[in-house]
């Protein structure tokens, strides 16, 4: 995807608070979604992730939707912080297991 691309997607996430990508290949998770303001709805599916980064929670205060399903994810953070969350779709990954506080 261009950069152009990347550019529409961050300006239409500022206004929406939704941020959605699919089918592509990322090194690493995304920055530019903690400068998201008021996110509600994050999408990462399929980017090929293998791990999150470690604030991943700070995320959690707005978020109502979260899917990160198939990536290569084997751990998930505390679930304190999300406990806004409405829908969670994890499918699709490589848990070994889930945090206290999830089941």
């Amino acid at each position: 995807m261009g950069n152009s691309a990347a550019k529409q997607r961050g300006k239409r996430a500022g206004k929406t608070g939704v941020y959605a990508v699919k089918d592509e290949r990322f090194l690493s998770f995304p920055d530019k979604v903690f400068k998201i303001e008021n996110l509600r709805s994050l999408a990462i599916e399929s980017c090929h992730l293998s791990s999150l980064p470690e604030d991943f929670g700070s995320l959690g205060t707005s978020l109502k939707k979260l899917s990160l399903s198939g990536n290569s994810l084997s751990k998930f953070p505390d679930p304190r912080p999300f406990s806004l969350l409405e829908a969670l779709d994890l499918s699709q990954n490589s848990f070994k297991q889930i945090p206290e506080g999830w089941n």
